[in-house]
């Protein structure tokens, strides 16, 4: 954003969509109360007594009727408060306006706005411009969006941390690091003669073991952190005519996946997110897997076959009711991650004897007709969870696959700067690396950013934030 787009007077709804007792309009940008005032009553009070300013107390929330045009009609009772520019939450001077929750008088307010020269916010540009005008970091704007997307406490706790800046504090601690490594390493570049003394080697290395140390461990803590970002994903699979369906919407205490007789009826896959003790988890049921020569029903499957490869637990249907079923299902899962799958033996109010099975995994009995042992495979798939899940009091859990590659850049460079160093390599070159991977780092806090950057960032935001 140049700075003459900066200056434009933006406005939007800033709340969700649909019917509510409260809905709120930010406006934002210089010149944002000169644009309102005209509409609004600042000083009057409900019974009409008292008189209207157009210089309000910062900071001060009052009721004033929002006009249809300068002095003429109310379109709503209000509550508006201005915010002078350096001290709102984009940087700019800013006015909020608090209106009834109806989408009508919503919108009728913002085309009033829109009438008088206000432009329409762009997806996640207000918390463009609180980067833009210095009031956070890249990081911090990032986690706006985690914490309104995350879909479990695990999620909340991880965009809380950076929102609060731990990422960004870190970052920068890593920085002053390898500032300290830079000017140690150009006080030899005006006398290259000289070689690096034994203080300053060992000082060098100690950087280089601290930073590499610490990136590492970000980067192994990924693997947790896309999984807080993007919620635990459950697939339930299984032959034709295990239960599969009938279990997903026995999980989901609806029908939602049509159930038949007939083998094959789930010829596509469908997915809907349930809550499971505190986690919000995705549940997909899946085509059942035979040969088959039925092209859509072979589609299918290979849907299927994507969405196991892909889910963090498999729930593996198996009909207790056939003979075959241990035999079938050592069969089927010769080849599978049996770490991350669950033998669930449906139809138990079927079976014709006790069962078992020589996999070295437990099975769990259900009928999904009756419900009994639903519960308990709740209960089995909550601990699973838990056990997956990485424990957040170890450290900084990075969640974001942008941070993620720049970190993975920064540790590359630092490897150079160690080989660099180790090889007593010019220390000019060694400093090159190691400006190389400061600015990775930059990158990430948002101190050296591109448009591309900050468009592939807010792109992803809502408009309204």
């Amino acid at each position: 954003m140049n700075s003459a787009a900066q200056k434009e007077i933006i406005a939007a709804i800033i709340t969700p969509p649909g019917e509510g007792g409260v809905g709120a309009i930010r406006v934002a940008g210089d010149g944002a109360l000169a644009l309102c005032a005209p509409f609004l009553n600042w000083g009057e009070r409900k019974d009409g007594s008292g008189g209207g300013s157009d210089t309000p107390e910062a900071f001060m929330m009052r009721y004033s009727p929002f006009a249809k045009s300068p002095g003429g009609e109310a379109l709503d009772e209000t509550l508006a408060v201005w915010m002078p520019r350096g001290k709102s939450y984009t940087g700019d001077e800013q006015v909020e306006i608090f209106c009834h929750g109806g989408m009508i008088v919503l919108r009728s307010i913002l085309q009033t706005l829109f009438d008088a020269g206000a432009k329409p916010a762009e997806p996640g540009e207000f918390t463009k411009r609180a980067f833009l005008n210095d009031r956070i970091d890249l990081t911090r704007a990032e986690a706006v969006a985690e914490m309104i997307s995350a879909k479990s406490e695990f999620a909340l706790g991880a965009a809380r941390d950076n929102l609060f800046g731990k990422t960004g504090d870190l970052i920068k601690s890593m920085r002053e690091r390898l500032v300290t490594l830079l000017a140690t390493l150009e006080s030899y570049v005006d006398f290259p003669e000289e070689e690096i003394d034994s203080d300053d080697y060992d000082l060098l290395l100690s950087i280089c073991e601290e930073v590499t140390g610490t990136l590492s461990a970000l980067i192994d803590s990924y693997r947790g952190g896309a999984l807080i970002r993007d919620g635990f994903k459950i697939a339930l699979a299984g032959r034709p005519n295990a239960g599969k369906s009938s279990l997903f919407n026995a999980l989901l205490r609806k029908n939602r996946a049509i159930v038949s007789q007939s083998p094959g009826a789930t010829r596509d896959y469908l997915s809907e997110w349930i809550t499971l003790g505190e986690f919000t988890v995705m549940i997909t049921d899946t085509a059942g897997l035979r040969e088959t020569s039925e092209e859509i029903e072979s589609q299918g499957q290979n849907f299927a076959k994507r969405i196991l490869s892909e889910a963090n637990l498999t729930l593996w249907l198996v009909d207790s009711s056939i003979d075959s079923w241990p035999t079938d299902a050592k069969s089927d899962l010769s080849e599978a991650d049996l770490a991350r799958t669950l033998i669930v033996a449906n139809k138990t109010d079927l079976a014709h004897k006790e069962f078992g099975i020589e996999l070295n995994v437990k099975t769990y009995p259900l009928s999904c007709k009756t419900g009994e042992g639903l519960a308990e495979l709740e209960k089995i798939v909550l601990e699973f969870i838990l056990k997956s899940m990485p424990d957040q009091t170890d450290g900084l859990i990075v969640t974001s696959e942008r941070h993620l590659n720049k970190f993975r850049e920064a540790l590359g460079q630092m490897r150079l700067v160690m080989e660099g160093i180790a090889e007593k390599k010019s220390p000019e070159l060694i400093a090159f690396d190691a400006r190389q991977a400061t600015r990775a780092l930059d990158e990430i806090t948002g101190v050296v950013y591109t448009d591309d950057i900050l468009e592939q960032i807010f792109s992803k935001f809502c408009i309204g934030k």
